[in-house]
């Protein structure tokens, strides 16, 4: 990216399309074998699996809390 940056041309760009590509599939198919790993021990640890549905499943806040002037 910095070469792209620094120098911004076509082929510069191709190759961080390339390498973003292959980060964003690398991450993503962790992500999935880290998903399959739960569900495999599913019977040897259900403590793992209900966590992570609870993580899953949980509605987080995205507001920060808001400070009153006075």
């Amino acid at each position: 990216m910095e070469k792209y940056r620094q120098f911004p041309s076509g082929l510069n760009f191709h190759e961080y399309k390339q390498i973003r590509n292959n980060v964003n599939d690398t991450v993503r198919s962790d992500e999935d074998a880290y998903k399959k790993c739960i569900l495999s021990g599913l019977k040897n640890s259900p403590k793992w699996f209900y966590g992570y549905m609870k993580q899953m499943q949980m509605v987080k806040d995205m507001v920060a809390a808001l400070k009153q002037r006075r």
